[in-house]
């Protein structure tokens, strides 16, 4: 999920100047501000968990090194790609859970609180900023709703509405009002609501609302998404919990997307200069506006929205967790300090009802 350049991270560090994707040293200078305890190797191990240990020292190693040097972005970059090219089968390691069952570990621990809701049969389901919609359609399918996967219309769509998991039912907008999503989806799916008038029961962001350019973007779009959603339908946030005045935390996930975006998008057969453009590209759209959970539950708050739900996301367990302890790293750890939020839009009280709970009040003190 991506927004053009309104508030993006070639501004995102005010106290430092030096935090400037122009100028070619954001991963320098980035790495340098973690560069304490075992933060690097934590940061790697995030990104690249299904590599052995012994196999991530080297990359550590030569990143190490390459912040002695002052690197470049670019020769950053290149130290990950030639490390990934060089990789062979023997190199990684595997978790307990398959990457299938980690989804559906995703999948239910995301809704496991609103899976016995029976309310939200046939309603309609929007995941916005779905990605490679991943989670949309297995969530869609365990409550039996109609689901679409949501995405901003930029220049470059990262995932692909062709992509396996979209099946072809991505609906882009261009970020400002979720009824135009409302409307291209009746316009293209209109035999799916012969029989169902459209009814918004359920909204997700899957680590996606930070993305979308500025603190007001994100505030006018859980304002749209509330106004729309039905009575009691819920909104469900993945996102990280971290205050946009963490300076450290804010500096440590930039690294983890940059450095994400690298591990799946960068294509062997394509090269390096091909990839380059790519990543120049997805600089240029990349933003970046973490919050706490006070602040999201006060935004909600403001717009009828409860919290009912609020738990740290499940970590996959690894087969070699002891010897990441004795590395230096702790897998228990999530870095990304992703939490799992939902919200249930709460009926609003007409003047009328206020005075009539009030009086009920009254009399129910009055027995006793």
């Amino acid at each position: 999920m991506h927004i053009h350049n309104i508030h993006n991270i070639h501004n995102i560090h005010n106290i430092h100047n030096i935090h400037n994707i122009h100028n070619n040293i954001y991963i320098l200078n980035a790495l340098k501000d973690i560069n304490y305890n075992n933060s690097i190797i934590q940061l790697f191990y995030y990104c690249f968990n299904n590599v052995k240990i012994d196999t991530l020292k080297i990359l550590v190693k030569k990143i190490r090194k390459a912040i002695t040097i002052n690197s470049t972005d670019n020769q950053f970059i290149k130290i990950i790609v030639s490390w990934m090219n060089k990789l062979k089968a023997s190199d990684y390691v595997k978790f307990k859970l398959s990457y299938s069952e980690y989804i559906d570990l995703k999948v239910n621990e995301s809704i496991n609180y609103i899976k016995s809701d029976k309310t939200l049969i046939n309603n309609t389901y929007l995941d916005i900023g779905s990605g490679d919609c991943a989670l949309t359609y297995k969530i869609g399918d365990k409550l039996n709703m109609k689901s679409f996967a949501v995405d901003i219309d930029t220049e470059i769509d990262w995932s692909g509405d062709s992509s396996k998991g979209c099946s072809g039912r991505k609906i882009l907008y261009d970020g400002t009002n979720i009824k135009d999503v409302k409307e291209k989806i009746l316009k293209k799916f209109g035999n799916e609501y012969k029989d169902d008038k459209f009814i918004l029961g359920l909204c997700s962001y899957n680590h996606s609302i930070h993305h979308f350019g500025s603190y007001n973007n994100i505030v006018n779009s859980i304002k749209q998404v509330s106004k729309l959603l039905k009575q009691n339908g819920y909104i469900l946030f993945r996102e990280h919990n971290i205050s946009k005045n963490n300076h450290d935390m804010n500096v440590n996930i930039n690294l983890q997307h940059i450095i994400l975006f690298i591990k799946y998008t960068y294509d062997k057969k394509k090269g390096f200069d091909y990839f380059i453009n790519l990543y120049n590209k997805f600089i240029y759209e990349y933003t970046s506006d973490f919050f706490s959970s006070e602040w999201l539950e006060n935004i909600c708050n403001k717009y009828n929205l409860k919290l009912v739900y609020k738990k740290k996301r499940i970590m996959p367990e690894p087969t070699n967790k002891t010897e990441l302890i004795k590395n230096g790293i702790n897998p228990n750890i999530d870095i990304s300090r992703t939490y799992i939020y939902i919200f249930q839009k709460k009926t609003k009280l007409t003047q009328k009802n206020k005075k009539y709970k009030k009086n009920k009040k009254r009399k129910t003190r009055r027995r006793y």
